[in-house]
């Protein structure tokens, strides 16, 4: 045999072993993907399975389920847009559990103004650990003592203070608070006009003793990582109360809902701007969170436009500034 035939079949033999080692990979990796992506699916489907297992409790308008996190929660059924989401889904709003997780880390503190249920603050309490601190405040007697049960049956009562009064400008007035009976997520100072003729609702009017920030902060010597205000189109108010703890620190961070139509209906006016100088005259930038999960930098004129949204005030000096840098790359 001449020595290019000899040459030629060992070209051929090298290129069939390449060959058969390169369909061997494909297979092997073919059988670990779906491996992997059967793996994923069993999981998802255990947790589907765990959580539509709801059970109703004594009180008609409350069931009990898992959540994704392996939380223990009580629902309140007559709250449906909440309550429906988190038994298909398994949890509530991505878009704000997701710079949680980035700001709240274990020994941090978190502050939530308007806990409702407690939802979000099972969340934090697991993030900050056993050595963190929660502070939260829900002010009607019926969704306390709700998400109070919560933080008990999840034994977290120990890293957890729960309040029963409302965070406002002004500290030891006592004001009223009209509790929605057909949506009560929907509470607050005052329930929009809009609100109660679409769904149909009628109010029960309390009366609630309020706190400020300021107080909250200085009556217990906390630098929070992250106050969350969800309180009906009065987050104004909250953020009076404040005073100077705003920007004395760079390391608090805030989330603000906001909903045009809903604020100016209760306020006679849209504070949005207000909001912004406040937080941009202490060094602030402002971002939205949006659903998709992005995270949009807003100037002024943007956030003037927007009409609804959760958004994240951070100081770019700030030590959280850098987790939250990576989530919007």
């Amino acid at each position: 045999m001449s020595n290019e035939a000899n040459t030629s079949d060992k070209l051929l033999a090298h290129i069939d072993g390449l060959l058969e080692r390169e369909r061997a990979f494909r297979e092997d990796f073919s059988h670990s993907l779906k491996r992997e992506i059967l793996a994923h699916i069993d999981h998802k489907l255990d947790r589907l399975l765990a959580r539509p297992q709801a059970l109703p409790l004594t009180q008609s308008a409350r069931v009990f389920m898992h959540t994704n996190d392996g939380h223990r929660l009580i629902l309140d059924m007559k709250e449906k847009f909440m309550a429906l989401h988190l038994l298909e889904h398994g949890q509530w709003e991505d878009h704000l559990r997701r710079v949680m997780a980035a700001i709240l880390t274990p020994g941090g503190t978190y502050i939530d103004i308007g806990a409702n249920i407690g939802v979000h603050l099972l969340y934090a309490g697991h993030l900050v650990g056993p050595s963190g601190k929660c502070i939260a405040f829900e002010p009607h007697p019926v969704t306390y003592a709700i998400c109070h049960e919560n933080l008990e049956i999840n034994g977290l009562l120990e890293r957890v203070l729960l309040f029963d009064e409302a965070v406002s400008d002004v500290a030891g007035q006592v004001l009223d608070f009209e509790y929605f009976t057909q949506h009560p997520a929907m509470s607050g100072f005052k329930v929009s006009a809009e609100r109660l003729e679409k769904f149909h609702g009628d109010v029960q009017t309390i009366k609630v003793n309020t706190t400020t920030i300021e107080a909250l902060i200085n009556a217990h010597d906390i630098e929070p990582d992250l106050i969350k205000i969800d309180i009906e189109g009065f987050e104004i108010f909250a953020l009076k109360g404040a005073g100077d703890t705003i920007g004395t620190s760079n390391r608090t961070c805030y989330v603000i809902e906001y909903e045009k139509a809903l604020t100016c209906s209760v306020l006679g006016y849209d504070p949005i701007a207000e909001i912004y100088d406040l937080f941009a005259g202490k060094g602030y930038l402002a971002l939205a969170l949006r659903s998709d999960l992005t995270i949009v930098k807003l100037d002024r004129d943007a956030i003037l436009q927007d009409i609804a949204g959760d958004y994240l005030f951070v100081r770019p000096d700030g030590p959280h500034w850098p987790q939250i840098a990576a989530l919007m790359t």
